[in-house]
């Protein structure tokens, strides 16, 4: 049977094959001590964790606060993109990019349509969402393309509309792209798609509907499929 369990010593044995590592007590004062919104594992083996008191980093032998010094804003998420850059979420700080060395900060003044980020996806053409309060920005590594949702409706933005701190209930929680490249955005009410032309919203029956997630082979929506949309087979 196994046990899990947080206490204020944890046993170190993550996440490289490091023999001198494991067994290791780390104290409470060097791990994430707020709460934790993410989690991810980079190509070198390090775990990135995303939390309301910054972005930790555990190597093998102990936690390092990357964004100590670099913002006080809670972080929700962290992706690695393809050539190895890491991606920080945070609410009221926008989107930070870490290369190892040091930051990049994008913010509604660089074209975000939010300073809350959510989530980060990064499709198979490299394009780098991030999922808003309001909608999601696309970044292709050189400008940024904002789509917004406005009640059934998500479509890209012209007007340089942004959304000011007030989560929810416009917020994309989660992203996915499909096998025929689709975008899957879902948010704390309706659940979208966007073909890269036009946008389809599969719209919540119940006030209290939440979608947080969507994933490659079950995709969580909180109404039937609209007759009129080939969504294709999406269990593959």
């Amino acid at each position: 049977m196994l046990s899990l369990s947080c206490s204020a010593q944890i046993k170190a044995d993550l996440p490289k094959d490091d023999p001198t590592s494991a067994g290791r007590e780390l104290k409470a004062s060097e791990v994430p001590s707020s709460i934790s919104r993410n989690i991810i594992q980079d190509r070198k083996g390090n775990i990135w964790v995303a939390s309301f008191g910054g972005v930790y980093r555990y190597d093998g032998s102990g936690f390092t606060n990357v964004t100590r010094d670099v913002s006080s804003s809670r972080f929700f998420s962290v992706a690695e993109d393809r050539i190895g850059n890491l991606w920080f979420g945070s609410i009221g700080g926008g989107v930070y990019r870490y290369d190892g060395k040091s930051f990049q900060n994008f913010t509604i003044k660089q074209g975000l349509v939010s300073d809350e980020i959510g989530c980060i996806y990064e499709d198979r053409a490299g394009n780098l969402w991030f999922g808003a309060n309001g909608g999601a920005s696309l970044y292709n590594g050189k400008s940024i393309r904002n789509f917004v949702i406005q009640g059934d409706s998500m479509s890209e933005d012209h007007t340089g509309k942004s959304f000011p701190m007030m989560r929810p209930p416009i917020e994309v929680t989660s992203i996915m792209e499909d096998k025929k490249g689709r975008l899957w955005f879902a948010t704390r009410g309706n659940t979208f798609v966007y073909d890269g032309r036009h946008s389809r919203c599969f719209p919540t029956t119940e006030n209290h509907s939440v979608t947080f997630g969507v994933w490659r082979k079950t995709v969580t929506v909180i109404s039937g499929w609209p007759e009129t949309m080939d969504y294709g087979d999406l269990t593959e």
